[in-house]
């Protein structure tokens, strides 16, 4: 497994942060199931992309390129 801050340049990878904003939407309504109203995105590709640009998005993965992600904002 490796983990590691998402280089700045991924930022303007469509694919990437697609994949990206899909995993947390998906991973959200999972996870808040009858938390909140259905169907709400959590965050979108422009979202990610302005994350990713900031040097704020840690991921990690085994053989894909987004296994799982964490957001991570410095102090």
């Amino acid at each position: 497994m490796e983990i590691a801050l998402v280089p700045a340049a991924r930022a303007t990878d469509a694919g990437f942060v697609a994949e990206v904003a899909d995993l947390v939407d998906r991973v959200c309504a999972d996870a808040e199931s009858g938390l909140w109203r259905d169907g709400v995105a959590r965050t979108d590709p422009a979202g990610v992309a302005a994350t990713v640009a900031a040097g704020e998005l840690v991921a990690a993965w085994l053989a894909t390129p987004c296994d799982f992600v964490i957001y991570h904002k410095p102090l």
